[in-house]
Formats: C-alpha cells, structure tokens, sequence
C-alpha cells in the first residue's frame, strides 16, 4: 500500500510530489486503492509573536520606501532571506527551489512569493534567523523598526 503524505515529512515508503511533477489525483489514481492519505502537522512553528512581529516590520519597511506594500516587502524578504534559510535546512526545497524557481528572474521569484511557502515553513529557530536578518538588512536601509520589547 501507498501513502501520500501532505506537508514535507519524509519518511521510508512515503511519497511527496513535487510541483511540475505528477499531479496527485493521477497519482493516486495510478495505485488504485492503495492509498493511505495522510495529512501530517507540523511540529515547532513559528510562533504567533514572531509572526506579529514580522508583518509590523514589513509594515514599518514599506512606510519608510513609500513604494512597495507590505506584501510586497513580505514577498521581497521571503527571497532574499527566507528562501537561502530553507534552501541550506531542506534539501527538498532546495531541489524544488534550484529546478522551478533559480531560472526565473528575482521580480518574478518574487511575484512567485504568493504561492510558494517560505517563512511558514520556518519553525521558531528558523524564523528567528530569519527576523535578525531581515532586521538587519532593513537597520542598513535607515528603516525605524519596532524592537519587540516596545510592542
């Protein structure tokens, strides 16, 4: 019997289908009723004060450049930041990432963003390299961002 297993969570017998791949309803169709589905949660998410946190400094970022929304500085960050944070922790991702999206321009990666899953990947370590560096990046740009022990 197969599993098909939503969610990245690898383990011996489990099959994944990656995007561009095999589409699921052929695939299961394909093993006929040997299909054990399976939808598995994600332990260790980010949690729900780095996620507030995240989105006033996407908020505060897009204040200071008066050009791009907050979703847009969210999309902006997930490439530059988020995407190499997964992409050395995953090798699935990587794969994915290497294959559909590294030929495509940054403007495109980015419009991409609203698609592909990044920092809700991340679980709370993850996500706190993720918020130094972007910290980081947007302090160079001159932006004011809220410090967490303000809020």
């Amino acid at each position: 019997m197969s599993r098909l297993v939503f969610h990245h969570v690898k383990a011996a017998g489990e099959h994944h289908l990656a995007p561009g791949t095999i589409s699921a309803a052929k695939w299961v169709e394909a093993q006929g009723n040997r299909v054990v589905l399976e939808t598995v949660s994600k332990t260790r998410d980010r949690s729900n004060e780095q996620n507030r946190l995240m989105w006033t400094w996407n908020k505060e970022a897009s204040d200071h450049l008066g050009d791009m929304s907050p979703t847009e500085v969210h999309y902006y960050s997930k490439v530059y930041f988020g995407v190499p944070i997964l992409r050395r922790d995953d090798a699935e991702f990587d794969e994915i990432w290497r294959r559909c999206f590294a030929p495509l321009s940054v403007e495109t990666q980015q419009e991409a963003m609203s698609f592909v899953d990044v920092t809700s990947k991340m679980g709370v370590k993850q996500m706190t390299e993720y918020l130094n560096t972007v910290s980081a990046h947007w302090f160079a740009q001159g932006v004011a961002l809220t410090c967490p022990e303000e809020r």
